[in-house]
């Protein structure tokens, strides 16, 4: 999917916000597509490669793009009106939590825990 041979892509991630966000939002620009992820809303689009010099390719990619958003808005407004919304971080601690108080295994290791903080803490270093 992100595979571009010997070309650099680029990752942009946004902590900055005028809106209380849930998450950062991140624009990820692969070879073959570009991941959205608008931390505000929490919305989540794919857009794939497009011939941009036709203009119904445009119109159905700026369609197609409006139903993804569409579509995580109504996931999103589901999970909230039935309670089931719950942020990143909070489902990783109540996966730990529910773990002990059930006796289940963790369902992550030592390891993968340590690597996410270390990367989590490193990313609020190189913050202005």
């Amino acid at each position: 999917m992100f595979d571009s041979g010997e070309k650099f892509g680029s990752i942009y991630i946004s902590f900055n916000s005028p809106r209380e966000t849930s998450f950062p939002s991140m624009r990820i620009y692969g070879k073959n597509l570009i991941l959205n992820f608008d931390g505000t809303n929490s919305t989540f689009t794919i857009q794939k490669g497009m011939d941009t010099s036709s203009n119904i390719r445009r119109a159905l990619d700026s369609l197609n793009v409006s139903m993804q958003l569409l579509g995580s808005t109504v996931k999103n407004g589901l999970e909230v009106v039935t309670g089931k919304w719950r942020l990143g971080h909070e489902n990783l601690f109540r996966l730990f939590v529910n773990s002990i108080s059930k006796g289940n295994e963790v369902p992550y290791s030592p390891e993968e825990a340590f690597e996410a903080n270390k990367t989590f803490l490193e990313v609020l270093k190189r913050l202005p």
